[in-house]
């Protein structure tokens, strides 16, 4: 599995797995989500989310910028999602 920028933030995860099974990044963009409203990400984090939200759905990405990076991290997920149901994974 590809090492995202994000990988460097430690965060405890949310999900109901014990042990937890959640890679890294999907911790820390689920950590954000449930965070209050701010500033997480680093320049280099924004530009990563913004690129993985263009990856899986080009016409949405544009609409997240500027935002605060709680918003942010629930695009990435949202488009991760969109993704796994074209595939007919969920």
């Amino acid at each position: 599995m590809e090492v995202s920028p994000l990988d460097t933030i430690a965060a405890a995860c949310a999900c109901d797995h014990k042990p937890c099974i959640c890679p890294t990044t999907t911790r820390v963009l689920q950590f954000v989500m449930s965070s209050p409203p701010g500033a997480y990400f680093t320049e280099e984090q924004r530009k990563w989310c913004l690129k993985e939200i263009g990856f899986f759905e080009l016409h949405r990405a544009e609409r997240y910028v500027g935002h605060d990076d709680t918003v942010l991290a629930r695009g990435v997920m949202e488009a991760w999602r969109d993704y796994a149901r074209e595939q007919g994974l969920l």
